[in-house]
């Protein structure tokens, strides 16, 4: 055995002391610590949803429109009035209407003498022209002129019959029995001798007020998951803690420009029996696209979180989550589990093989702390 010299205890003593240091400066280097949040596996309700605004209207209203222009003599009905299928709603100032009516009449009075009259010398002619005391081109002449006249005759009956139905659009009635919606042209407390044009808007008239439609906004990317009698719920600014519900009833195949973005506008029919939903109300919607009960499910945040150190070459198409170790003969505190998943919902992801289980801890995020 070589002899312990005091040089080579000094120089024992220096490299335990550099070995020291060496290891005390990389743990001071690398005084990194990281701080572990976990979710448990469980079992429970997988939902995809669609979002989505749209905006309300009354569902199946009628326009009435003004088929005739002129001045407003009367508006017999208010908003929120009920009306019968054929009840008066407004009418408008007819003597004009009347006075081409009259004239008309006379006119067609006259046409039918003048008629009568030429007819009876056509019938005279007809009788001459067998005795051979006129020509065939006098009996000719004689029938244009009873031709003619009964042109006249029947044109001035078309154009009557115009102005009839002129008079009959002068007064506006209720294609429907409903309620009043909206009223373009005042209401009976307010007679304002509006002039109204041909085909003016003066009425909505919905059936009913306690049922709603809802047009919604769908991206081009979302429309294919979007079906008849999917169930929507949404909400409005004006109550922002209530929650209101309606169904599909159909999904357009043609989309519209809107914003710059390509969208389609499924229609949605929606219980309005509080009354509490206006037409024009801009609404924010979640449309249930499918959904599984009492399913092993995992946060979606565990599937996205990973740390630092993970380093192992993998299919980085197969889903992986980190489960907690619970014992501390591991070398790190958690370890990878690839995973077999189902549905994807918006807050969780269902799982569909063994390699987990109800209960099991599962990495939901991490964090850096300084020793």
């Amino acid at each position: 055995m070589p002899k312990i010299t005091p040089k080579r205890l000094i120089a024992a003593i220096a490299v335990v002391i550099l070995i020291f240091i060496f290891y005390a400066t990389r743990s001071c280097g690398s005084g990194v610590k990281y701080e572990y949040g976990y979710e448990k596996i469980t079992l429970g309700r997988v939902e995809k949803t669609v979002a989505a605004v749209g905006l309300l209207d009354l569902y199946n209203k009628y326009s009435v429109l003004c088929r005739t222009g002129g001045i407003l003599n009367s508006v017999r009905v208010s908003p929120e009035d009920n009306v019968k299928k054929g009840q008066v709603l407004a009418t408008i100032d007819s003597t004009e209407i009347d006075q081409m009516l009259l004239k008309l009449n006379t006119r067609l009075e006259n046409s039918r003498l003048a008629m009568v009259s030429i007819q009876r010398r056509y019938d005279g002619k007809k009788e001459l022209f067998k005795e051979n005391l006129i020509s065939a081109k006098d009996l000719e002449q004689s029938e244009i002129e009873y031709k003619t006249a009964v042109n006249d005759y029947k044109l001035l009956q078309l154009e009557q019959l115009g102005v009839r139905q002129q008079k009959t659009y002068s007064t506006i009635v209720s294609p429907i029995d409903g309620i009043v919606a909206q009223s373009f042209i005042g209401n009976a407390e307010n007679q304002n001798n509006l002039a109204v044009q041909v085909n003016t808007l003066v009425f909505y008239i919905a059936p009913s007020l306690k049922t709603m439609e809802l047009t919604l906004d769908i991206d081009e990317s979302d429309i294919g998951n979007i079906k008849k009698n999917q169930k929507v719920l949404f909400t409005i600014s004006a109550f922002p803690d209530k929650k209101f519900n309606g169904d599909i009833v159909s999904v357009p195949i043609n989309s519209i420009q809107k914003g710059g973005l390509v969208v389609y506008q499924p229609i949605v029919i929606c219980d309005n029996s509080e009354m509490l939903l206006k037409p024009g109300m801009t609404a924010t919607a979640t449309i249930n696209i499918a959904a599984k009960e009492n399913v092993l499910r995992v946060p979606n945040q565990a599937l996205i979180v990973s740390p630092d150190f993970d380093s192992e070459p993998r299919n980085s198409r197969i889903p992986a989550v980190w489960k907690k170790n619970n014992t501390l003969l591991q070398d790190s505190p958690i370890t990878m589990v690839e995973i077999k998943t189902g549905l994807i919902g918006d807050i969780f992801t269902e799982i569909i093989d063994d390699s987990l289980k109800n209960g099991d801890e599962i990495l939901i995020k991490i964090r850096q702390i300084e020793n």
